[in-house]
């Protein structure tokens, strides 16, 4: 009877420190949460800010090698073109290009193939004076020197004129008999990159990007980011010098050797809400779909109209999100850097638990002690008291009592 009541007693101890402890535990975990929740969300927004940062400075080395590029080809159309004003040019026209029964001028049949030669088209219609047929042959020279280096980068090279619609380039990212394929009326002015090229420009006016689009030229659907470079000679501008990448070439690009699995999903945007690039929203992005359409997006957009300073954090509440943006200084382009909410709280609730686990862990080794030390030095000694005051009650003389001891238990024993 005694050691029920001994270890009911001992029981009702460890139990209100068990619950006195599991509420102490319960109270520091929900603050260590709250903190290292905190913590994690903070780790992460600088992480976003950084990458984003990061991104659009090598995205902006990425666009600055393409002008470069075509500041290299502009001053070889300067220096070149007085050596192209005699007859000898016109005759290599007449050799070069041939006009096709639906009126528009291409390349001869027999230097068609894309994959070769620099291949050209001039618009059916068009006022083919001798100044248009010296700059195509010029195009055409240029294109074959510098276009395969272009090439190499992933991008192309093709020459527009001015103010008439004539295109010569070396571009293998097409097929190779896009010049027979394309309509002899097809207007670039109809697509972005087009009115872009033929847009007018003072002397030594700066490159102009366009964002992708969706492009029907030669047949085809080409999503491509580019740029065009306006060459003048004189004071009179002659031509556009343009480059295009496509979305995927430009994205491996700016991701460098691979998108590492730290990075969050990085979105590109205009400044005027033109989308880009978003890896989740292809399907909008492919039906050439005008402005972002996603709500994340909008959000994006509409906390970069109130801001000044580049890069910023914020979170979107309705798509669950964090995001950083940086500008692209050029093009003025938005690099988003995306990282879904559920990841930085499934980290936070991580490192949450590894704390709960290493609190609940001490509180059982504390109980254990404690249990230890209520066994040895009171379960135990107050038993023995109570079974030697049990035979004294039934009438035993030589009963033995722990009265040496120098405690509570000893005083009660004497007693």
């Amino acid at each position: 009877m005694f050691l029920a009541i001994s270890s009911t007693l001992t029981a009702r101890t460890l139990s209100r420190l068990a619950l006195g402890g599991a509420v102490i535990l319960l109270l520091t975990s929900a603050v260590s949460t709250w903190v290292l929740y905190r913590q994690v969300e903070d780790h992460a927004r600088e992480r976003l800010a950084l990458q984003a940062l990061e991104r659009a400075r090598v995205a902006e080395r990425v666009l600055a090698q393409t002008v470069e590029s075509h500041e290299v080809v502009r001053r070889a159309f300067v220096e070149r073109w007085p050596q192209y004003q005699g007859v000898d040019t016109l005759r290599r026209f007449d050799k070069l290009f041939v006009m096709y029964p639906d009126g528009a001028i291409r390349n001869r049949p027999e230097i068609s193939d894309g994959r070769k030669w620099s291949t050209g088209w001039i618009r059916k219609g068009e006022v083919v004076s001798d100044d248009l047929k010296r700059r195509f042959v010029l195009f055409f020279d240029l294109s074959q020197q510098y276009g395969p280096g272009m090439v190499v980068r992933a991008e192309n090279l093709f020459f527009t004129g001015y103010p008439e619609q004539a295109n010569m380039g070396y571009d293998p990212i097409l097929s190779p008999d896009w010049i027979l394929t394309i309509p002899a009326e097809y207007d670039q002015r109809d697509y972005e990159w087009g009115r872009t090229a033929y847009q007018a420009t003072p002397v030594g006016g700066p490159s102009q990007w366009h964002a992708a689009e969706l492009d029907l030229a030669g047949g085809q659907t080409v999503h491509t980011a580019g740029v065009s470079s306006y060459i003048h000679y004189q004071g009179r501008q002659l031509a556009a010098v343009n480059s295009g990448t496509g979305l995927p070439d430009l994205m491996a690009k700016i991701y460098g050797n691979g998108q590492p699995a730290s990075l969050g999903r990085m979105v590109l945007l205009r400044d005027d809400g033109r989308l880009i690039h978003d890896p989740e929203a292809a399907e909008e992005f492919k039906k050439a779909m005008p402005r972002a359409s996603l709500p994340l997006h909008h959000a994006i957009l509409a906390k970069n109209r109130q801001v000044s300073r580049y890069p910023f954090v914020e979170y979107d509440q309705q798509d669950d999100s964090y995001f950083a943006v940086a500008r692209i200084e050029g093009p003025n382009w938005l690099v988003a850097m995306v990282l879904p909410g559920q990841a930085v709280r499934s980290e936070a609730l991580g490192q949450a638990q590894w704390a709960l686990w290493v609190g609940l862990v001490a509180l059982i080794l504390l109980l254990s002690v404690f249990a230890s030390v209520l066994r040895r030095r009171i379960a135990q000694p107050l038993g023995e008291l109570t079974r030697a005051a049990e035979r004294v009650a039934g009438g035993e003389a030589d009963v033995r009592l722990p009265a040496g001891r120098p405690d509570e238990l000893g005083r009660l024993a004497q007693a």
